[in-house]
């Protein structure tokens, strides 16, 4: 995994963090491909339910420089956990699991 520098003025926020765990979580617990993950975070933020992370559209789909830093830092502080797999044409992509049980905004 490798950690991007992550910049002064950015401030990280734990419900930013959190809501990495609570899309992981929503997905049953288990998430392949940081695309994926950076999809599920758009589709929320049109919702007007992201937190309000930043996206451009690559060739290969939607880009979140700050969520990626934040995929990195989140296991820091809650049960996140990114796992390095490696494709049959030899690339590689994450699986983001989690045992954290989802709850929905508001509940206990």
């Amino acid at each position: 995994m490798t950690m991007k520098t992550m910049s002064p003025e950015r401030e990280y926020t734990l419900r930013q963090l959190k809501e990495i765990v609570r899309i992981v979580s929503a997905a049953e617990g288990e998430l392949w491909s940081r695309g994926r993950l950076h999809s599920a975070a758009f589709l929320l933020d049109l919702g007007g339910m992201g937190c309000g992370y930043q996206f451009r559209y690559e060739p290969f789909g939607l880009v979140s420089d700050e969520m990626d830093v934040d995929a990195d830092v989140t296991p820091i502080f809650f049960d996140l956990h990114e796992e390095q797999r490696r494709s049959e044409f030899g690339s590689t992509f994450s699986v983001f699991t989690t045992g954290e049980e989802f709850r929905a905004e508001g509940e206990k």
